[in-house]
């Protein structure tokens, strides 16, 4: 996932956002900035210079990653827990490595996941292939913000080059209390293990016989594989899949999701990390 920062001094009056102003020397404002490494200033008076930000955008989404990052948040009585999994899919060649935490409000200034607070940066020690770390942080949530609107984005970055190795865009847990009830519902189960290689297995329960479907997607959202499509019998099912698409071809590593369909019930999905 690239990571763009556009700043504007207007609504970056935070002193964490200034910081990042100056980290990255800016020239002009506005200052958009893709994986910190890709840059474009200025763009006032002479209007919108989208076009210039999106090729920037599109060479950094055909780059590599030696990073897997995925994200999750949970918000209860103000509280903000947040979990982060980082996977190596490859050697890490720099060494001077930091975790960065953003919170951002969306929609704030009229702009997207807008800046809001700076967590506390931490080391990223992992430096071998096939390593693996989850972080988990803590806060509070200012009054003037609103938990509809929060957005928390964390990346990995090199303090000596300033580039971003990878990022993710947290989503939000569900809340216990809206699971579907297993005596009237079908559930989906968390895969295990996940992350995985080579194989993984998705368990799903049935609360009676009836038509279902489980399918693999890429992030784009395009089905890469379908694992059941048929009627059956009520109860606990599972499914092995082993990162494999339709034709039985080794797939990259990456981000999947799945999901399982049930008769007239809404479409449950869960999130797959292939790590090779």
């Amino acid at each position: 996932m690239p990571m763009t920062f556009y700043i504007w001094s207007s609504f970056y009056g935070i002193p964490e956002a200034l910081d990042r102003f100056a980290w990255y020397d800016g020239s002009g404002i506005p200052l958009f900035i893709a994986d910190g490494v890709e840059r474009w200033s200025g763009g006032l008076p002479e209007g919108s210079q989208i076009d210039r930000y999106i090729p920037l955008v599109e060479g950094r989404l055909q780059r590599s990653s030696p990073l897997v990052m995925t994200a999750s948040y949970g918000v209860s009585a103000g509280q903000v827990s947040l979990t982060v999994d980082i996977a190596t899919d490859a050697r890490i060649r720099t060494t001077d490595n930091q975790i960065d935490f953003f919170v951002c409000q969306e929609g704030l200034g009229g702009q997207s996941n807008m800046v809001v607070a700076m967590l506390a940066a931490e080391p990223f020690t992992l430096t071998d292939a096939g390593q693996a770390v989850t972080v988990q942080r803590q806060f509070t949530m200012d009054s003037a913000w609103t938990k509809e609107a929060l957005r928390l984005v964390v990346c990995v970055q090199d303090q000596a080059s300033q580039e971003v190795l990878q990022a993710a865009l947290a989503v939000q847990d569900i809340p216990s209390a809206t699971l579907p009830d297993p005596l009237i519902a079908a559930v989906l189960h968390p895969a295990w293990p996940n992350p995985f290689n080579p194989g993984t297995t998705i368990g799903f329960s049935l609360p009676r016989a009836g038509q279902a479907s489980l399918e693999v997607f890429a992030v784009s959202g395009r089905r890469i594989s379908t694992l059941v499509c048929a009627p059956l019998e009520a109860g606990e099912h599972r499914v092995a899949w082993r990162g494999e698409d339709e034709a039985g071809l080794p797939l990259a590593s990456g981000t999947y999701f799945y999901r399982l369909r049930f008769a007239d019930q809404p479409p449950q999905t869960g999130k797959l990390v292939l790590l090779k």
